[in-house]
């Protein structure tokens, strides 16, 4: 398993916020490392989190609600969990008016946590990861 690094998060965030607009900057790097660490979350040995499905539900779900950034958290979580799921092996495919119902449901915790891995299950696709 091959989980979103920091840097790579901040990388994204930043391009995210140059296409489309938005105040640029961390709001709480705290949170933020705390978000991406929460996939790879294990208690006795065993994750918490065990299908790269429910993985990448931890990881958009803690980016959306931690508020991390200044501006642009449902978008960075978007694009960070679309990464995370792609160098796994899976390409998300939503359309786009799902993602903005999704993540905005999300917001309101109006979905758990296995309904967003469900959600990120259906609109995904095995691919081959090229290693």
């Amino acid at each position: 398993m091959r989980y979103v690094t920091l840097e790579e998060v901040l990388y994204l965030h930043t391009r995210i916020i140059r296409r489309t607009g938005g105040k640029a900057g961390v709001r709480d790097l705290g949170l933020l490392d705390a978000a991406i660490h929460r996939p790879a979350a294990s208690f006795g040995g065993k994750d918490l989190y065990p299908t790269v499905f429910l993985k990448a539900a931890a990881l958009i779900y803690s980016l959306t609600l931690n508020h991390p950034f200044v501006d642009g958290n449902k978008r960075a979580a978007f694009g960070a969990t679309a990464w995370f799921l792609l160098v796994n092996g899976h390409r998300l495919r939503p359309e786009a008016r799902g993602v903005i119902d999704t993540l905005l449901r999300l917001e309101k915790k109006d979905l758990d946590l296995d309904a967003v891995a469900a959600w990120l299950k259906r609109h995904s696709r095995r691919q081959a990861t090229g290693r």
